[in-house]
């Protein structure tokens, strides 16, 4: 009795939607085709990220609009970044200082 073993292949792309695909074998082939994808999106610095009356109508606008993405810029001019990191060359460098709440 011989096992089918099945994988599941992911192909992602700059500027397309990814794609799913079932193959059935190591050597299965076949063509997966993908959708342009036209981002449509908003900027948030990290000050932004930080203040919740910045971020709730981005989050807002994002559910209510044809906007399909945020860029969000986890780390401000200042080289802070916006999250508690264990990293520990930012924890060296003082890089860290968390406003996301």
């Amino acid at each position: 009795m011989m096992l089918r073993r099945t994988f599941l292949l992911t192909v992602a792309a700059l500027a397309r939607r990814s794609a799913e695909s079932r193959l059935e074998a190591v050597r299965d082939t076949r063509e997966i085709h993908l959708k342009p994808f036209a981002p449509k999106a908003l900027y948030l610095s990290s000050f932004g990220l930080g203040a919740r009356s910045v971020r709730e109508p981005v989050i807002r606008l994002l559910q209510e609009t044809e906007l399909n993405a945020l860029v969000i810029d986890v780390k401000g001019d200042r080289g802070w970044i916006a999250y508690p990191s264990t990293v520990a060359l930012a924890q060296l460098r003082m890089a860290k200082k968390s406003y996301v709440r």
